[in-house]
């Protein structure tokens, strides 16, 4: 964080209010404080006939600072800011750029004019950390876009661009250029200039009334949210502001947001949405390990998969290429990586699909890493298998490698399995063990989907009708946790949340359960 989190300036008669808290300008304790002061330095200055809040760096603000979450709230609050904000006298118009996410797009709202660079985009993702919008946006956005269009981009947590965000009324207009700044004065003195009032959203009709809506968004949300409890309460809170004052509507936002905070799976969301970030990360790196080039790619060997992997390579902008001058080697046939390694040309990286060959490639051992892609083209997350004798910057090469790609890469020693498929096989093995314990095998998937699974280990993907059976999912906590120790163990990962992530991506573990390591308590 800097010294000064939002910065004060006046020109002529618009104050500027530039938030500058890298690198995503979080709205944490510190900036909330000095935002509130720096309006009430607006307000108490008789000169100053507008002002204009925007974002340092590339972006508005990304949201609240989640490593607040669970904490006690250290006043002002950002419900109190944005009151402050919705009450002032003087205009105040929000200047976006980057991204106005979460708590940054409630901001947003509690400003009187909204105006947004062409390539801004806004949302409020919360429901995608097990909360809701907790400072007004459960009221304000159904004014500004009506009740469905809110409900589908809370409940999904989903952005929308500048151009939709402009055509559902959440910007008042888009700026040319890319001068956040310039953007902000110039709207800034057309409002002076037009003499124009400030425009409450919290005084704009509220959402039609539609109890059919309601009941066919939580019908809805049965299948598509199944097991989550905030997309329902987010539903509640529109409700609310069609049938309620907006300062009733407030209190039962803040009510259900809440409820949120203390359910588990907010945890539980909040450490997958951590642990997917930080399971890319390779402890074993110096972070100035250079990267190798990665601008063109040949494969030796013929398979569909290394087809596909070049396909997704050139949509990345990695050229195809020729196997002796080639960036990248893809080996699509294990046989053939001595003939790989004895082609290809020095610094090159050679990729096998599956784990790093061994003996047979040794006197290249440094350059080769394994990948393994996932079966369900949805599926985002890759294995980078590096035997020990893989070059740091091998290892480094491979993560900008799955980043290019799109992909998060994991990184993983290399063994006779995979990650995944010792999960997997353990998933598979749990089932076997139940049913030769007498189980009915729809009672195991059954009970297993109604835990949050995408399909039980039988194959099954339909809920029990019943109640959960404790007794399986104590076992199938108690498996996953016990090959997710062996794996740790073993040294093929790094910390118990790249278990988690795996299994989150490809084994289909609930994600608001966190992962079957936090499940069992391991969170590290």
């Amino acid at each position: 964080m800097t010294e000064h989190p939002v910065r004060f300036e006046i020109e002529r008669d618009i104050a500027v209010l530039t938030i500058d808290n890298p690198p995503v300008n979080a709205l944490g304790h510190a900036v909330r404080e000095a935002l509130a002061d720096g309006l009430s330095q607006v307000e108490a200055n008789a000169d100053i006939r507008a002002a204009v809040i925007l974002g340092a760096g590339r972006t508005f603000i990304a949201g609240a600072d989640i490593k607040e979450f669970g904490k006690p709230t250290q006043p002002p609050s950002l419900p109190e800011v944005i009151a402050q904000l919705d009450a002032m006298h003087t205009p105040v118009i929000a200047a976006l750029h980057g991204t106005a996410l979460g708590g940054g797009l409630e901001v947003a709202l509690g400003c009187h004019f909204r105006i947004a660079l062409k390539a801004t985009k806004v949302g409020l993702p919360e429901v995608k950390l097990g909360i809701l919008p907790g400072a007004g946006g459960t009221q304000r956005l159904p004014r500004l876009a009506g009740a469905k269009r809110a409900l589908d981009m809370m409940t999904t947590g989903n952005f929308v661009g500048a151009d939709e965000a402009r055509v559902l009324g959440i910007i008042d207009d888009i700026a040319q250029g890319d001068d956040v700044r310039a953007a902000g004065l110039s709207f800034a003195r057309h409002v002076i200039d037009t003499n124009q009032p400030v425009k409450r959203v919290r005084d704009l009709p509220a959402p039609i009334n539609d109890p059919d809506l309601y009941a066919s968004y939580r019908e809805k949300l049965e299948v598509s949210a199944r097991g989550l409890f905030s997309p329902f309460r987010i539903v509640d809170c529109v409700e609310a502001a069609a049938n309620l004052p907006f300062d009733e509507g407030l209190a039962a936002e803040r009510t259900h947001f809440q409820a949120c905070m203390d359910s588990p799976q907010r945890s539980g969301l909040i450490h997958a949405f951590f642990a997917e970030r930080a399971a890319t990360k390779n402890d074993d790196i110096p972070k100035d390990t250079p990267v190798r080039r990665l601008e063109t790619a040949a494969a030796l060997g013929t398979s569909q998969a290394a087809a596909d992997l070049i396909r997704a390579m050139e949509k990345a902008g990695i050229e195809p290429g020729d196997g002796g001058s080639a960036d990248i080697v893809i080996c699509a046939d294990p046989a053939q990586s001595a003939d790989a390694a004895d082609g290809a040309k020095p610094g090159a990286l050679l990729i096998s699909l599956g784990m790093p060959p061994g003996a047979q490639a040794s006197g290249r051992a440094e350059d080769w890493l394994g990948l393994i892609l996932p079966d369900d083209p949805a599926c985002r997350l890759a294995e980078i298998a590096c035997g020990p004798k893989a070059a740091a910057d091998t290892r480094a090469t491979g993560a900008a490698l799955a980043k290019r790609l799109g992909l998060i890469g994991l990184p993983v020693r290399a063994g006779d399995h995979g990650v995944v498929a010792r999960l997997a096989l353990a998933y598979q093995r749990f089932g076997e063990a139940l049913q030769a314990q007498g189980y009915d095998a729809a009672d195991i998937d059954g009970t297993c989907v109604q835990f949050g699974m995408a399909r039980g280990p039988c194959g099954g993907t339909m809920a029990s009708a019943g109640q959960t059976d404790s007794a399986i999912t104590d076992r199938l906590l108690h498996d996953l946790g016990r090959e997710g120790e062996r794996i740790l163990s073993d040294g093929q990962v790094q910390r118990p949340l790249d278990i988690d992530i795996a299994a989150l991506h490809t084994l289909g573990f609930p994600a608001y359960r966190g992962g079957p390591m936090f499940a069992v308590g391991m969170r590290g």
